[in-house]
């Protein structure tokens, strides 16, 4: 079924899209129907790797860049928090400018202290367990990484409670950018906040990731807004 439904895509009429999941397979078959500037996957890098000869073009997630203004404290914070930051296009790294630093970062950690932990069907709980085990040692390993190489935690930083797979939402500074949990995809509620001088600082730190599925911009000044994104390797 999936090779025939690849083979309606390839040869059928243009705009016509194919989404299917599973553990790599899909774009090795997609690659070797000839479908070309038409293939994205989004998934784990061994997934990627899998792929990478058969595929023409992947992007992978996360790790997403996000440029904040103080104004878009909340956006940014709802970057990293949504779905407990297992999505694929998470805000997980913010870049901020160094005189407005202190400000936002503070403000993305009151929102993460203010989130209310607890079973998805207990009213008023706004974020709730990772999706399993193996996943809440994954992300409760980075942040021990990130502390034991120096990161501080100004909300957060481990595990919320004594039972289920709950992680506290954690605003990490003090990073750099050789650290795991700046480099390497945690898919959890973790943000890494870093301040920057100017744009064509911030362009060179924010492409030096194996990740591009996605970058945010938050400014009032949209001639820097559009000379930064000109600049920024991801997809969207």
């Amino acid at each position: 079924m999936l090779a025939a439904a690849l083979k309606i895509v390839s040869r059928g009429a243009a705009g016509a899209r194919l989404c299917c999941s599973g553990r790599g397979q899909c774009g090795g078959q997609a690659g070797e129907e000839g479908i070309e500037a038409a293939l994205k996957f989004s998934g784990a890098i061994v997934g990627g790797q899998d792929r990478g000869e058969a595929a023409q073009q992947g992007e992978f997630a996360d790790r997403q860049p996000v440029q904040a203004q103080p104004q878009q404290v909340e956006g940014a914070a709802n970057a990293i928090f949504f779905n407990h930051g297992q999505c694929c296009v998470a805000g997980s790294r913010l870049f901020v400018q160094r005189g407005r630093f202190d400000e936002v970062v503070d403000g993305v950690a009151e929102i993460a202290k203010s989130i209310k932990m607890g079973p998805g069907m207990e009213p008023g709980t706004q974020m709730g367990p990772l999706v399993s085990d193996e996943q809440f040692r994954r992300v409760t390993g980075y942040l021990d990484s990130g502390k034991s190489d120096g990161a501080t935690a100004l909300a957060g930083g481990g595990r919320f409670g004594d039972r289920g797979y709950f992680v506290e939402p954690t605003v990490l500074t003090n990073t750099r950018p050789d650290m795991k949990v700046v480099r390497e995809e945690i898919f959890g509620p973790v943000l890494v906040a870093s301040p920057f001088t100017d744009l064509d600082e911030i362009a060179g730190v924010a492409n030096d990731s194996e990740y591009g599925l996605g970058a945010g911009i938050w400014t009032r000044d949209i001639s820097k807004a559009h000379a930064l994104a000109k600049k920024l390797r991801a997809g969207t």
